[in-house]
């Protein structure tokens, strides 16, 4: 009877310490797998950040290149980056820039990056010198990355069709803050505020934005403005304006004619070449690049007027 009572009492043992093993290695991989996801929304969230802020910054060099220079620096030994068939020779005589230090980030509106990046901004392009690791495979292009993530498109930025108002959606990055005109005071908004744009042509209200560059609202001065969420300072008054940008949806234009040209905006890059028996054509700020890397804008912001980074 009592070897029978021990033998019941090492199995109970060995019973718990297999569900102890059991429940250590389930918690092992779900933790695991919860911080996998969490890493992969960080890189998806880091990847649309870096390409939308090359994106800006090659649309403002456009309109005034000596206030808008493009970040990095040219002057770096030629490197190879990626391995077996992805590996390419990057060098500044090709239009790459070196981006691997805070103040580069900075000027590019984008925080607690720490990794190196090369960007060709003609192309749009951007590799990262080390690759990023998403879904079990090493990704040296973002391009590439950012295409798999939505499904192979080339679509620059991610955006949505606003079906009411019949135009696409304006793209806001990092450090961009909604306002709009409450009489003749500039107000914090929300993306989602109905009232924030309509490009109707009875109403031809534009979506505007600030930058956190010089921004101060009632309540938060700069430094308050640049760590607060939006939610935080929706409604309130702007008491220092930052840089302005307006957004531009993508659209097609007639010929100009004795009532000037007219303007039809395109559902995603899904454009209209012809109506009522005029043709439509593309205005080229819509897609940039070169050759098999000409990428589809969505839209573009534009500077509304001289505007200062004080980073």
């Amino acid at each position: 009877m009592e070897n029978k009572k021990g033998i019941t009492i090492v199995a109970l043992i060995i019973t718990i310490i297999v569900i102890i093993i059991l429940a250590a290695v389930t918690i092992y991989y779900g933790l695991n797998r919860n911080t996998d996801v969490a890493m992969e929304t960080k890189t998806a969230y880091e990847v649309h950040e870096i390409i939308d802020a090359v994106v800006n910054r090659t649309l403002v060099h456009k309109i005034n290149p000596d206030f808008y220079a493009y970040v990095g620096r040219l002057d770096y030994e030629p490197m190879e980056v990626g391995v077996g068939s992805t590996k390419q020779t990057y060098s500044g005589a090709d239009g790459w820039y070196l981006l691997d230090n805070e103040s580069d980030f900075d000027q590019l509106g984008l925080d607690n990056v720490n990794a190196a990046y090369l960007i060709n901004y003609e192309q749009g392009n951007v590799v990262s010198i080390s690759g990023v690791l998403y879904q079990d495979k090493v990704y040296y292009s973002l391009n590439d990355l950012k295409k798999d993530m939505g499904g192979g498109k080339d679509v620059l930025s991610d955006v949505e069709y606003d079906d009411a108002k019949k135009v696409n959606k304006p793209v806001l990055s990092d450090g961009m803050v909604p306002v709009k005109l409450s009489g003749s005071e500039w107000v914090v908004t929300s993306a989602d505020d109905t009232d924030w744009y309509d490009y109707s042509q009875e109403q031809m209200a534009w979506a505007n934005v600030m930058l956190k560059d010089d921004l101060a609202v009632e309540g938060f001065d700069n430094a308050a403005v640049r760590k607060a969420s939006l939610s935080e300072l929706v409604g309130k008054k702007v008491t220092t304006e930052g840089s302005a940008y307006v957004w531009i949806p993508r659209y097609t234009t007639s010929s100009v004619g004795t009532t000037g040209a007219k303007i039809i905006f395109s559902n995603l890059t899904n454009d209209t070449t012809s109506a009522n028996g005029d043709t439509y054509t593309l205005p080229s700020s819509f897609q940039y690049g070169t050759g098999d890397n000409v990428l589809d804008l969505t839209g573009i912001w534009v500077s509304k007027y001289e505007a200062s980074f004080n980073q």
